[in-house]
């Protein structure tokens, strides 16, 4: 299922979010590290690193892999979106755990106006129900 504008699909943004989740605790990414927090082939890796490479997610220098600017702002829009769905769900009565679990498949498909919607009717809330901060509404 393709995502977006990127054409990226779940599993490019579970790669794309590692790299990303790697370099804010300050770790270098490389093929085998994706590989196996995500339990593929490296060869496979190699196939979604590419497709991100091509839309300028990321680069890479030598084995490392490092987040582009432009990559930063996806991921944290996609978090965004995830974080304020998860808080809504929560906050109607969903379990945490589902919320959370709801929130990722709807991350892609829902439109950033509705996501200004649900972020209004709950408050403008800066942080969700996992105490993490919802991204700034930021430029794509």
């Amino acid at each position: 299922m393709t995502l977006n504008k990127y054409d990226i699909t779940k599993k490019d943004m579970d790669v794309l979010k590692i790299i990303y989740n790697n370099e804010k605790s300050g770790w270098l990414t490389r093929i085998r590290d994706i590989s196996n927090q995500l339990n593929i082939k490296p060869a496979t890796t190699e196939q979604y690193v590419k497709k991100l490479e091509d839309n300028s997610l990321i680069v890479r220098k030598d084995s490392l892999i490092k987040i582009t600017d432009k990559g930063k702002r996806y991921v944290e829009k996609i978090l965004r979106k995830h974080r304020i769905i998860e808080t809504y769900l929560f906050l109607k009565g969903v379990e945490l755990e589902c919320a959370c679990n709801e929130a990722r498949s709807m991350e892609y498909c829902i439109s950033d106006s509705m996501i200004k919607i649900i972020e209004m009717e709950i408050g403008n809330p800066k942080k969700c129900p996992h105490g993490k901060e919802i991204p700034e509404e930021g430029d794509d």
